[in-house]
Parts: C-alpha cells; structure tokens; sequence
C-alpha cells in the first residue's frame, strides 16, 4: 500500500485523500488485509501534516502504535 500511495503521489502530484480514492483511481485492486490483525478495517492510514492526504499507512493492530 505504501508503493501504492508513493505512484499515486507522483503521478498525480499530490498524495491520495483516501484508501478509497486509490481504489477509484485503480492502484490498489482491494485494501489488502492488515497482516497483524487479519482485516482490512484496522489500517491506520496516516495523515501529510502540512499538506492534505494521506502520506503513510500502518497497521491497527493493539501496540503496534509504539513500534
């Protein structure tokens, strides 16, 4: 997902604002299963900061926060 978000990026000149915008736009097929947790709801996507969208994806999963 992150290769997926990086292409979108560059191609568009601007990171994607959603999970959904990347599947709309067909760089994801489908959301992959978080592989710590088993789902694919549990995906902590991770905001730019200065610029809007979304620039990381993490897993969900209970402690992974702190890794």
């Amino acid at each position: 997902m992150r290769m997926a978000i990086a292409d979108f990026a560059a191609d568009r000149g601007r990171p994607p604002a959603s999970a959904e915008e990347l599947l709309r736009a067909r760089y994801l097929r489908k959301v992959p299963d978080d592989p710590f947790t088993r789902s694919a709801a549990t995906w902590r996507w991770i905001p730019c900061g200065k610029v809007a969208g979304v620039c990381a994806v993490r897993s969900g999963a209970i402690g992974y926060e702190t890794w």
